[in-house]
């Protein structure tokens, strides 16, 4: 898949993407990553929060499905990363 992506950079971000449908997982990584941005991709929100913890540089942008499996919802996460 390639995307016309004309300037547009995202080089030097990091971006976490937390979704538990594969295909759509995979497929948010793969955009962003091809717009040069660090991804970290998870299928539930307390990995995420885990690896969130741990980042030593700022998280420029959270991709979060709200009904994700465990017992933190999207909206939860997104409050705590706050």
């Amino acid at each position: 898949m390639r995307l016309d992506i004309k300037g547009l950079t995202l080089s030097g971000k990091t971006m976490i993407v937390i979704e538990d449908d594969l295909t759509l997982r995979t497929l948010l990584v793969e955009i962003l990553s091809e717009l040069g941005a660090a991804c970290a991709a998870f299928d539930n929100a307390e990995d995420a929060l885990i690896n969130m913890l741990g980042l030593k540089d700022e998280c420029s942008l959270i991709v979060v499905d709200h009904g994700v499996p465990g017992s933190i919802q999207g909206m939860e996460f997104i409050s705590m990363a706050h």
